[in-house]
């Protein structure tokens, strides 16, 4: 829990601090798109891979 808040406090600041220099949506942008990859490594290296990890039993929901 505590390296938890410890990391988000970081990516705060990181992009606090990127956005005095950069466009604020491209900084958001970037964000989401490391954290996206994150996940899909993730993903991928469980058993089943990014299907398994995606898959629901309730896909109308």
């Amino acid at each position: 829990m505590v390296a938890t808040t410890f990391v988000f406090a970081m990516q705060d600041g990181r992009s606090r601090h990127l956005a005095g220099e950069y466009n604020v949506l491209m900084v958001v942008m970037i964000r989401y798109w490391f954290f996206a990859a994150f996940v899909i490594a993730f993903a991928a290296r469980k058993a089943g891979g990014i299907r398994a990890a995606a898959a629901t039993r309730r896909p109308y929901l």
